[in-house]
């Protein structure tokens, strides 16, 4: 597991063993997790009953102050109990701020625990 593009949960880590001679970190998770990837993500996949989250566009993902890029949400996975909170700003807010480029969707951010 590639872990410099993998965020889990703090919470669910049980043990961690460095073999130094072999350079091979071991985590020992409490529960096992699935990871969720990022080249994957959709809006309903994180809320099922409000159709109208389902209908925005996210043009860019930060996670942990970390954007997204396309190659980057290519190999991201993100342990889904790991998510502390998620939050939506909106086309028209990024456009009116003063960001370099425009954008034409939504910025999602995720900050893990």
């Amino acid at each position: 597991m590639d872990l410099e593009t993998v965020f889990l949960d703090k919470d669910n880590i049980e043990n961690i063993q460095i073999d130094k001679r072999t350079r091979v970190l071991k985590i020992t998770q409490l529960k096992p997790t699935e990871l969720f990837e990022i080249k994957n993500f959709k809006l309903d996949s994180l809320f099922p009953d409000r159709k109208i989250e389902a209908k925005r566009k996210i043009d860019l993902i930060i996670i942990d102050g970390i954007p997204m890029t396309d190659s980057l949400k290519e190999k991201t996975k993100i342990d889904l109990n790991a998510i502390e909170s998620i939050s939506i700003v909106t086309q028209e807010k990024m456009n009116n701020s003063t960001f370099e480029r425009r954008y034409n969707g939504d910025l999602l951010l995720i900050m893990t625990k």
